[in-house]
């Protein structure tokens, strides 16, 4: 183990030691509500755009889409303000998470240590595909630098680290635990890409998945050894579906969704959305909400 690798893992374990106890942590999800009220209290939000998109404010749509689909949705205040954060997004993913990691970590500190949250007014941290993995990773080093449980919450969509007890599961869960995806990954230099998973005993966290997505429910080894033309078609097909969470779904699916109590898997709870009826439709409807045009 790396010595980079050992300081982190002394710093979580330092972290939760500092928690009541591991039952505190396990159940910090429902103490805080699994539905609308996940983000009650919550004025304040960080929002990251998915690769390609470094500047969330880009496209004029993404922002507000992410507030009014998901976090309002969730709780978060009506009156709240929204930071955009600025992350590399770049198709160089391993490079690219790492150095988002680096800069959501440093942004969240210094809020922390300006005392701009608490439990009573919690900062919600927003990540939308590669955004979401960076989220994940983040959580480590904010609880090694002891920020505490209830001062964070985390609403991740299209996460590739997604790792359900039951359901759809992540790309890096699915396939950066086998040998062969990890030869990729070290072939490309995203060792620490493997086998990423989000955590389920750290920070409140909601994750929004669309069946069959490429990234956060990709077509699995045995999918392929049972089917390959169906698991290959799925997954090209899902390639465009990862871009339909925002504007892309039925609001009411997604309220639907908030409503129920998801998948509960420690401190996360995992919701699923039904894939679009009308994939290129929906992508349409993206694509206009982008550019803050409203569809009928």
């Amino acid at each position: 183990m790396s010595k980079a690798c050992f300081s982190r893992a002394v710093g979580v374990v330092c972290a939760v030691a500092a928690a009541s106890s591991w039952s505190s942590i396990f159940t910090a999800h429902a103490d805080t509500g699994s539905g609308a009220d996940f983000l009650d209290g919550s004025t304040h939000a960080i929002v990251m755009g998915p690769t390609f998109i470094p500047d969330p404010t880009t496209f004029p749509g993404y922002i507000p889409g992410a507030v009014t689909e998901y976090l309002q949705p969730l709780g978060f205040s009506d009156t709240g303000t929204v930071t955009p954060l600025v992350t590399p997004e770049s198709p160089d993913f391993g490079p690219s998470i790492a150095a988002g990691i680096n800069t959501l970590v440093r942004t969240v500190e210094a809020d922390y240590n300006a005392g701009d949250f608490s439990a009573a007014d919690p900062l919600t941290v927003f990540g939308y595909s590669q955004s979401a993995v960076v989220a994940s990773l983040a959580e480590q080093e904010l609880a090694a630098y002891q920020i505490p449980l209830q001062d964070l919450r985390f609403v991740l969509i299209g996460d590739a680290a997604a790792d359900p007890p039951s359901g759809p599961t992540g790309l890096l869960d699915t396939w950066g635990a086998t040998p062969f995806g990890q030869a990729v990954d070290h072939l490309l230099g995203w060792s620490n890409l493997d086998d990423v998973t989000t955590p389920n005993n750290l920070y409140p966290t909601d994750v929004f998945t669309v069946v069959d997505d490429f990234f956060a429910d990709t077509a699995t080894p045995a999918d392929f050894a049972a089917d390959p033309l169906g698991a290959l078609w799925r997954d090209f097909v899902g390639f465009f579906e990862h871009g339909v969470y925002l504007g892309g779904l039925p609001e009411s699916e997604i309220l639907a969704a908030i409503d129920t109590s998801g998948v509960l898997d420690g401190a996360t709870t995992y919701f699923t959305l039904a894939d679009p009826v009308d994939l290129f439709e929906s992508l349409w409807d993206v694509a206009l909400g982008s550019f803050g045009i409203t569809v009928p």
